[in-house]
């Protein structure tokens, strides 16, 4: 894993993630794990909407790294109350 690999993949969620239109989003912690031309990453996120805080959330992405740079297969995520809770009760 490079440091430019894991980069690539964190602002690649973010700009994901603050693209959802009407409902504002940002992602507050992503880690990374790439082993060869593959990658997971989990993200916790905040999605605010009219000015309110909204909803928490945890997303796993799956990424393939092809000859134009890394895309995502797959995403699913998950509701939480406390993003920092979720990641410290995974160990992270």
């Amino acid at each position: 894993m490079t440091l430019d690999d894991q980069s690539e993949i964190i602002e690649m969620v973010r700009r994901q993630y603050a693209g959802l239109g009407p409902a504002a989003g940002r992602t507050t912690r992503c880690e990374v794990w790439i082993v060869g031309n593959i990658a997971v990453a989990l993200a916790g996120c905040e999605t605010v909407r009219d000015r309110l805080t909204g909803k928490h959330d945890v997303s796993g992405y799956l990424l393939t790294r092809t000859p134009e740079g890394w895309r995502i297969a797959a995403q699913n995520w998950d509701g939480v109350v406390d993003i920092g809770e979720a990641f410290a009760a995974a160990g992270l």
